[in-house]
Order: structure tokens, then C-alpha cells, then sequence
């Protein structure tokens, strides 16, 4: 494909047997998935004529700008390291093809949007084997290149984790603590939560009408998954808590109706991960550009 054509289309997706942090044919090490959804959000570069796009801090590492002789020698002298992808993102500065490379880390199976001057595009290259996005700018255009998570179409609206010294409830839709005082009622604020912990116990609840059911079903837990278990599945109680479990995870529903999946955080043992996925009344959160102020000027 001529890097000047343009065609209209939505994405393309890198990985293959990479699906949400799985490996093909075995069932997924929910912890991993708990912790990918924490760490990874969507990137979101506003590339400018004549302006190199920076990183966003905390998302994306970038290993620097290369011409094209420089960049083909960079390729063969350094490798993508193991669960790392890497952006390329070429454009014209000053009359000359220049490349900025940024090494993404997640090894989760992503897909990569831009749009120019108001039109989607597909113009750019993609190699699964050395796991690598080529991203080509036309001139004199502004482009938005968007890298996000395919996660097998299930939107993720909130994440977090509550911990098990919370000493209070967490509202999952809002992530608002409602604390509690030793020895005193709950605040009656605390209605709206979902999830309650205890200070100075091991315990766990899910209050205010909030279930959660123990998924024993192939690979990570999906949204349809969820809605379909029966309705003797689901209790007040995270099932198996105390377990050593590494593949547990639970579905869960809100007290509002809403539902997510959570999984034991492994690396203390004291709490939980959780997200909940995009449905009616909990939409996506906005991913804003990134502003003008941080991009840097060639």
C-alpha cells in the first residue's frame, strides 16, 4: 500500500494467541487480567504538522526519533522486549521523513485508530512477529492516533480496587469510601455502597443488594458470561475468598444492577481488583487528546 493512500476504515488489530493477557487454549490468570485492566489505559496521540508527538507519562516510553538509515539500523540492533509493543509513528519535519518510535507496555492484544484532518483512516503497516504498529502521517495533516485495548469488545467504565483495611464501603460506580467508626452504625450515606471491609478483620461483604458469583467458566469472565448464571450463584460473599487460587474471579453485580468481575490481588492478598464493563447508565470515560502544552516542539 502507497504510504500517500488513504482508506477509510476502523482498525487493525496486533497479536496473535494474545487476548486480554491469555494464552490460547488455557484458562487466564485472572490476577494478570485485574492488574492489566489497573495499569493500561488508552493512549491517545495528537500528532501536529510539523511537531513531534511526546509520550504520555506512565503509558507509553519513547526510545527516541530516527531518520529513515538511522531507525532500519535501531530495528535490527535492539528487539521489542517480551510483553512490550512498539509505535511508529512516521511524518514529515522540516522536508524530512523522520520516525519517532515509543514502546508501549502491555503484551495485551491492542488495535490502532488515527484519524486525519476529521477522516478515519487505515495507513500504516503492523508486524505481529516483532510486534510493531508503523503509523505513516500525511503531510500537512493533523492526526489523532489512538492505540486502545480490543478486550474482545467488552468496554471496561471503572476500575480500581478496594482493599481490605478500607474500613468502609466503596460505591463501585463512583469509587466514593463511605467510612466507618468502630463501634457506630454505618453513615447512612453508606447505602449507595457496594462492597463493604472491615478494619482489622479478613472479611469482605458485598452490601446494598450487590452479589457476586464465583466464575468456573472457560478463559477470563465477559459480560454475557455473567448475565447468564443462574440466579443460585450469586451471594453476598466473594466464594473462596482465602483461597490459593490463582485463576479465581468472581462476577459481580452492583447494587444498581451493573456488571463487572473482580479478582483477589496476589500480590499482598489483602483486597480486590475489580472493574466494571460499559452498559446502559455507565458509560466509557472520555479519553481527552493530549494537550498542546505537552507535546514537544520541534
Amino acid at each position: 500500500m502507497s504510504r500517500h493512500t488513504r482508506v477509510i476504515a476502523a482498525s487493525i488489530a496486533l497479536g496473535t494467541g494474545l487476548v486480554a493477557g491469555c494464552d490460547t487454549g488455557s484458562r487466564c490468570t485472572v490476577a494478570t487480567i485485574a492488574e492489566a485492566y489497573e495499569i493500561y489505559s488508552p493512549i491517545v496521540f495528537t500528532v501536529l504538522p510539523e511537531v513531534l508527538p511526546k509520550t504520555v507519562p506512565g503509558l507509553a516510553v519513547n526510545l527516541g526519533v530516527f531518520t529513515v538509515d538511522t531507525l532500519a539500523k535501531y530495528v535490527i540492533e535492539h528487539k521489542v522486549k517480551p510483553n512490550r509493543t512498539w509505535l511508529l509513528i512516521e511524518q514529515t519535519i522540516q522536508g524530512q521523513r523522520k520516525t519517532t518510535v515509543f514502546e508501549i507496555g502491555t503484551g495485551r492484544e491492542l488495535k490502532v485508530t488515527m484519524n486525519v484532518d476529521g477522516q478515519e483512516l487505515r495507513q500504516f503497516a503492523f508486524y505481529v512477529k516483532e510486534r510493531q504498529f508503523r503509523v505513516v502521517i500525511p503531510e500537512h495533516s493533523t492526526t489523532r492516533v489512538s492505540v486502545t485495548d480490543v478486550s474482545g469488545g467488552d468496554g471496561v467504565a471503572r476500575h480500581g480496587k478496594v482493599d481490605q483495611n478500607l474500613a468502609g464501603t466503596r460505591d463501585l460506580e463512583t469509587a466514593k469510601v463511605f467510612r466507618h467508626q468502630l463501634g457506630q452504625a454505618d453513615p447512612p450515606e453508606a447505602r449507595a455502597g457496594d462492597i463493604r471491609a472491615k478494619s482489622f478483620t479478613a472479611s469482605m461483604d458485598l452490601v446494598n443488594g450487590a452479589k457476586a458469583a464465583r466464575f468456573t467458566g472457560k478463559g477470563r469472565p465477559t459480560i454475557a458470561a455473567c448475565r447468564s448464571l443462574p440466579g443460585a450463584a450469586w451471594t453476598n460473599k466473594f466464594q473462596d475468598y482465602d483461597s490459593k487460587d490463582k485463576n479465581l474471579a468472581w462476577c459481580i453485580m452492583t447494587g444498581s444492577g451493573h456488571y463487572g468481575m473482580a479478582t483477589p490481588d496476589t500480590s499482598d492478598g489483602k483486597g480486590v481488583f475489580y472493574l466494571l464493563w460499559v452498559q446502559p447508565g455507565l458509560p466509557a470515560p472520555a479519553v481527552a487528546p493530549t494537550p498542546e502544552k505537552d507535546i514537544e516542539i520541534c
